[in-house]
């Protein structure tokens, strides 16, 4: 009886352990990837797995996220500013090493989207490729 009761607590720690230990890879590998295939660039504080933010998904929380327009770290090239981005992954495609973002949710920031004279917007010259 014991067994069936902590079976699924068991399984769903070890689950979250198992993120918990390749986050910063996943992490790491998605604003590579971001930063190399974009115009703009990403940068981050900090993150941490999150079991319960985007549920049923299990989300990595990004703490202080900053996207740019270009390479420039620098005020007047910041897009969006948050104090929290919680991305959701299926828990079982994760584990399968795919790394498929599901949901994103937003919290505590601001966006600065503007239109130059040439009509275009800054968040759309960000995620421009920057591959043929």
């Amino acid at each position: 009886m014991w067994f069936g009761l902590f079976a699924p607590i068991l399984a769903f720690t070890t689950l979250i352990m198992v993120i918990h230990v390749n986050q910063d890879e996943i992490v790491k590998s998605l604003i590579e990837t971001a930063n190399k295939d974009f115009n703009g660039a990403i940068r981050i504080k900090d993150s941490h797995v999150a079991p319960f933010a985007n549920f049923p998904y299990i989300s990595i929380d990004i703490e202080e996220l900053e996207i740019f327009e270009g390479k420039k770290f620098t005020k007047a090239t910041r897009i969006v500013r948050m104090k929290d981005t919680y991305i959701g992954f299926n828990i079982f495609e994760l584990l399968d090493g795919r790394y498929e973002v599901k949901s994103i949710k937003l919290s505590d920031g601001d966006i600065r989207i503007v239109q130059h004279t040439n009509d275009e917007f800054n968040i759309v010259k960000a995620f421009e490729s920057s591959k043929p």
